[in-house]
């Protein structure tokens, strides 16, 4: 809510707030930690509804679409199916232990399907990473571009510094992932600021 706070002040403002962007730790969550058990459990949700294999996909098309950056909800899906979704879906776990969810599911489950070879950089390394490039600079203003950015873990550690982040993949189903952590912990990720901002 804070992150999503200081967008809507920065579009009132129509300029970059003289304040500092509110900071996420992000960490890589056990297992078992509730984001987790629910990530797990839309996913299940989906598997038991005759979708097998296509499952994450399927559900992560709904989220973005949930989330208010797609334009339509995935075809497969019947009335009865959207409904369960919708009533099981609870994002708060998520949000009070902020995490690459989608992406540790994705590496926990890579056996099963990982066809264009996807293997996340851990939180520690984009932490550090993303403290080596930046330091102690004011990078609001400075663009930052991931271009092979999986479900964006590294723009995810570098939307505590910058504002201006930009990545690419080739996997629709990552990008869907990145897009829906962008919602979740970086909004300037998923709805960019104007470049007149940055004048």
């Amino acid at each position: 809510p804070q992150r999503w706070d200081y967008w809507m002040r920065t579009h009132e403002a129509g300029r970059v707030l003289n304040e500092p962007i509110p900071r996420i730790a992000f960490t890589s969550q056990p297992e078992n930690s509730a984001g987790h058990k629910e990530f797990n459990k839309w996913v299940d949700i989906v598997e038991r509804n005759g979708r097998g294999w296509s499952s994450l996909g399927d559900l992560l098309d709904w989220l973005v679409f949930g989330l208010g950056m797609g334009t339509e909800l995935p075809k497969s899906f019947d009335d009865a199916l959207h409904e369960q979704l919708y009533r099981s879906v609870n994002l708060q776990p998520l949000l009070e232990a902020p995490s690459d969810y989608i992406g540790a599911w994705i590496a926990a489950h890579k056996g099963e399907w990982n066809p264009s070879g996807f293997f996340p950089t851990p939180h520690e390394v984009c932490e550090m990473m993303t403290v080596m490039q930046i330091g102690d600079n004011d990078a609001r203003a400075a663009k930052v571009c991931d271009p092979a950015v999986g479900t964006g873990r590294m723009l995810l550690h570098a939307s505590n510094y910058s504002l201006r982040l930009y990545g690419n993949d080739i996997d629709r189903t990552v990008l869907n992932g990145c897009k829906i952590n962008g919602a979740l912990y970086a909004p300037w990720l998923v709805r960019p600021f104007p470049e007149a901002y940055f004048a």
